[in-house]
């Protein structure tokens, strides 16, 4: 064979000491017409087309395709499919958590795209780069991979943050992070593939670029026995059946990894601390007296309400949610989160505590079909707890549909929902919410499934004592089996939903129900024709057999306390004031009775307030005192029986405030329509009786931003 054109045909990628070596034949040439020769000849250049074929199968020595090519291909498939799979599963989640799960409300949402464009572009310039250089695909990895990191740390900060405002993790957001991963990743290996495309090299439209997404072909480049090449053959790769299977598994490897770390953080990771116990053996009761003595003291910020639960005091405060040690004041657990709470308390029993707490604006309604008649259009999202007040555990956490929510002993009733208080889990689905204002303890086993306002139009005054209310009881396990109860006692101060559109806003329709009795109206009168009501007990109406009632008298009433009533865990009646007196001058009385009888659900006996010890019926509230030349103050607590009084001294440089700007005076506790902000309130609870002291706002700096803080100081009384 002629060896000049060999020499000047050689393809620069194909090796040349191997092509001349294929070329050349050591055998002497055969003379024409020799059938062995010409066999031999044959032979010798389909052995010489093997190895030219053979080496144009490797460029510059290495390989096709490059070690780690077909592996990394697989996982730039497995992040597309993770960021497809996160979007499927944020689709479906939206819909099962009534979120849009396309726009968030946030200052994020700008960064992100801008960002997520940037990224866009750089993943681009790699791809259309002909010759992507080392320097350059650096560069550009590190800026890909900046974003996507800093994309999903700006989501998952997000679902931080919502997590921490509302008890609710939303995985929603976690899909989207998973996502954002899953497409970094992608563009993070398909520029790793176009720096693999410019050593090869090829163009970035032939069939054996290692970027590209269809299958992967071998270039050959053959050449005849004259040394002259003809255009190249692309060949697709055999790939044993074991190497697919290996490589389908790691295509799945990105979508299992960000499906169980999205998980995993969704059920493991709680951003906040929530600490529980174990159950106490014993439960201490509630105190029947006011207690003179100071046990503990505890200093907390931004406390919002105290109540009552199964096993002592339960605190909502901007520190979140802390149970009480009634005995010294210690945690005995909580649940440390940055909660909106707008309703709280207990079920009749107090072993489980219900919030609502505001969802943040971020996140939005998909659309209006939570929103019900017994529903404000303008209200917020809102997310529903319910913790076990003995534990801390909780038990039920979801985005409620608004309305009603109420408990009993063993059940809660959400909406249109059902749930356990053992398990949370949904016992029964009602075709359509409960129609009702109210929301709070219920009966032991009884839900309100109604409530009914009264007609006003016919009575003669509007501003009188004369409010009634009408509700509908249904035992849990048969919301639809409802009984009317008609004539119950309400507060006629406290503003009430059911009489928000009246011109005169001081009268309320919704009853007061502590440990599930409620004060009704008798129908008879006292010797002086002063209406008589007594207590009755929901869970007895419920079951339907109205002849075995028990009632307790009550004695004549013009309403309940509702303060007195919470403050007490008592059912507190207003004494009779007739129907000549208005609201207004009953309320600003200040030394007039607002407790006439004191009902206590546990030993289901009713008490006139002159002879009650308890909190109901004391006065309670600051006092002016003289210290020689100083005005000081004191918190007075003064049973009503007589019994000896609680005074616990308030001096100057205790508190941000000046001890006699806190002065208010110690009468029956009232709710007072438009007053000024108390600055004590007081709680019995399981051990203690707790007065929560406001001492005024913490002093801050000039270039402090955020609201100071207002420090409370609690008092455990015994």
């Amino acid at each position: 064979m002629p060896s000049a054109p060999d020499a000047s045909d050689n393809d620069t990628e194909q090796p040349g000491p191997q092509f001349g070596t294929a070329a050349s034949s050591d055998e002497p040439p055969s003379s024409p017409g020799t059938s062995g020769t010409g066999g031999s000849t044959g032979r010798n250049a389909t052995r010489t087309s093997q190895a030219i074929t053979a080496a144009s199968e490797e460029e510059d020595g290495d390989p096709f395709p490059p070690r780690g090519t077909l592996t990394l291909r697989a996982l730039r498939w497995g992040g597309l499919i993770a960021a497809f799979v996160s979007w499927l599963v944020s689709m479906g989640l939206s819909v099962a958590y009534g979120i849009n799960a396309n726009t968030f409300q946030t200052g994020i949402s700008q960064p992100a795209a801008i960002l997520s464009i940037v990224q866009v572009l750089a993943w681009w310039g790699a791809a259309i780069t002909y010759r992507l250089q080392r320097t350059a695909a650096i560069v550009i990895l590190i800026m890909v991979t900046s974003i996507g990191v800093a994309c999903t740390t700006m989501t998952i900060q997000l679902w931080r943050t919502t997590y921490e405002q509302s008890g609710i993790s939303f995985p929603i957001l976690l899909s989207y992070a998973a996502g954002e991963l899953g497409v970094a990743m992608l563009m993070c290996i398909s520029v790793i593939l176009h720096r693999i495309r410019s050593l090869i090299p090829t163009n970035s439209s032939q069939r054996n670029n290692p970027a590209r997404w269809r299958s992967l072909y071998r270039r050959t480049d053959r050449r005849i026995e004259t040394g002259k090449p003809i255009s190249p053959r692309y060949v697709p790769l055999n790939l044993p059946a074991r190497t697919k299977t290996h490589l389908a598994a790691v295509s799945l490897i990105p979508v299992i990894t960000l499906s169980l770390l999205a998980t995993g953080t969704h059920y493991f990771i709680t951003p906040f601390k929530h600490s529980t116990i174990s159950a106490p053996s014993s439960l201490p009761p509630l105190p029947t007296t006011i207690g003179t003595s100071v046990i503990w003291t505890k200093e907390m910020t931004d406390v919002d309400q105290v109540v009552a639960g199964a096993a002592g005091p339960i605190v909502f405060s901007n520190g979140g949610v802390i149970a009480l040690n009634p005995a010294n004041g210690g945690t005995l657990w909580e649940y440390k989160s940055d909660l909106s709470i707008t309703t709280a308390f207990t079920s009749p029993d107090r072993h489980y505590l219900a919030l609502r707490a505001a969802v943040p604006e971020i996140l939005e309604r998909s659309s209006d079909e939570y929103y019900t008649a017994s529903t404000k259009t303008e209200d917020d999202t809102e997310a529903t707890l319910v913790f076990n007040t003995l534990t801390g555990e909780l038990v039920l956490n979801h985005i409620s549909g608004g309305g009603t929510l109420q408990l009993t002993d063993t059940a809660a009733l959400d909406h249109d929902t059902i749930f356990s208080l053992k398990n949370g889990e949904t016992l029964q689905t009602l075709e359509s919410p409960i129609a009702t204002t109210y929301s709070g303890p219920a009966g032991h086993k009884t839900f309100i499934v109604d409530t009914y306002s009264e007609n006003y139009d016919d009575k003669p005054d509007k501003h009188t004592w004369d409010g009634r209310a009408s509700i509908a009881v249904a035992p849990e396990t048969n919301p639809s089996a409802s009984t009317q109860i008609k004539d119950l006692l309400i507060d006629p101060i406290v503003e009430d939903e059911l009489r928000a559109d009246l011109d005169e806003r001081y009268i309320g329709a919704n009853p007061v129900i502590v440990g599930g009795w409620v004060a009704q109206f008798s129908g008879q009168n006292d010797e002086n024709g002063h209406p008589l009501a007594h207590a009755i007990n929901i869970d007895d109406i419920a079951r339907g057999d109205q002849t075995n009632v028990k009632t307790v008298p009550l004695g004549s009433a013009s309403g309940v306390n509702r303060l007195a009533s919470a403050a007490s865990n008592t059912l507190s009646t207003y004494p009779y004031y007739g129907t000549g007196q208005h609201l207004i001058q009953i309320a600003n009385g200040w030394q007039a009775s607002r407790v006439a009888t004191v009902f206590d659900p546990a030993t289901r006996t009713a008490t006139p307030s002159s002879q009650y010890p308890g909190l109901a019926a004391a006065r309670a509230g600051i006092e002016s005192t003289a210290d020689e030349d100083a005005v000081m103050a004191c918190i007075a607590v003064k049973p009503e029986d007589g019994s000896p009084s609680l005074t616990i001294p308030i001096t100057a440089g205790t508190t941000l405030r000046k001890p006699g700007s806190l002065v208010t005076g110690a009468d029956q506790l009232m709710t007072q329509k438009d007053d000024a902000e108390q600055a004590t309130s007081f709680t019995r609870s399981p051990g203690v009786t707790v007065i929560t002291l406001d001492t005024g706002k913490q002093d801050t700096t000039p270039n402090t931003q955020s609201t100071p803080p207002h420090i409370f100081r609690l008092y455990g009384v015994s």
